[in-house]
C-alpha cells in the first residue's frame, strides 16, 4: 500500500528559504527526495485548497512562482469543504493553529497517512494527537530517515 503524504506550506516554501541555515539546507534536501520519490510514484501526495491560498499569499512574486512550478503538476485534490469545517473546532481546540488545523483537517479528509512539516511547534503537538486523529506528524528530515532505515 502507498503512503499518502501531506505537505504542508512552510514544506513547500523549505527550497527557496535561506539555505546558509543549515537546517533550512538539509530540509530542502529532504523535501526534494520527497518529491522526487512522489514523482517515481512510491508515494502519493495530496495537495489541498488551503495550501494554494496560502501560496498565493506570498508576498515575493518571485518565490511565489518558483514555489507554484513546483507543484503545478498536482492537482488539487482536498477542497475547503463541509467536512473540512466539521473538524475544524475539533482540531483547533488541541492548540493548533488555524491555518494549521484547517491543513491537518484537509490532510484527514483527504485519507492523508503522514502530514509533514517544517513547523517545530505544529509537530510537537501533532505528535502529542497523532493516534487520536489517526495522523503521524513528521518533520521532512525525519519521514527520510525513517523511510531510509526501512530499505
Amino acid at each position: 500500500m502507498i503512503m499518502i503524504l501531506y505537505l504542508d506550506a512552510c514544506s513547500i516554501c523549505r527550497p527557496f528559504d535561506d539555505l546558509t541555515v543549515i537546517r533550512n539546507k538539509l530540509e530542502k534536501e529532504a523535501i526534494l527526495e520527497i518529491l522526487s520519490r512522489i514523482q517515481n510514484e512510491e508515494y502519493i501526495w495530496k495537495r489541498s485548497e488551503v495550501l494554494d491560498v496560502e501560496i498565493n499569499e506570498i508576498r515575493n512574486l518571485e518565490k511565489r512562482e518558483k514555489i507554484k512550478n513546483t507543484f503545478s503538476h498536482v492537482p488539487t485534490q482536498i477542497f475547503y469543504n463541509s467536512e473540512v469545517k466539521k473538524l475544524l473546532k475539533k482540531v483547533q481546540s488541541m492548540g493548533f493553529e488555524l491555518m494549521d488545523s484547517i491543513h491537518i483537517c484537509s490532510a484527514i479528509t483527504g485519507n492523508c497517512d503522514i502530514f509533514i512539516s517544517t513547523d517545530d511547534d505544529l509537530i510537537k503537538i501533532g505528535q502529542k494527537y497523532s493516534q487520536k486523529l489517526k495522523l503521524q506528524f513528521l518533520n521532512p528530515l525525519d519521514f527520510i530517515n525513517k523511510v531510509r532505515k526501512k530499505i
